[in-house]
């Protein structure tokens, strides 16, 4: 995340307490083994409007 990208966030949540976190991982392979990995999505959302403020996506291994 850079910095213009966090500046803006703490402008978009500046009329909140709090933010609406959710992350959803996916695993590699099924069931999902103790070594493995896998993709990690994350959102940040705001908590009154229910706005989209940021979505990342990385990796996970176990």
């Amino acid at each position: 995340m850079t910095d213009e990208e966090r500046v803006a966030l703490r402008a978009a949540l500046a009329d909140a307490e709090t933010v609406l976190v959710v992350s959803y991982f996916t695993a590699d392979k099924t069931p999902e083994p103790l070594s493995g990995g896998g993709k990690l999505y994350g959102f940040l959302i705001h908590p009154h409007s229910f706005a989209l403020l940021h979505a990342g996506e990385g990796t996970w291994r176990a």
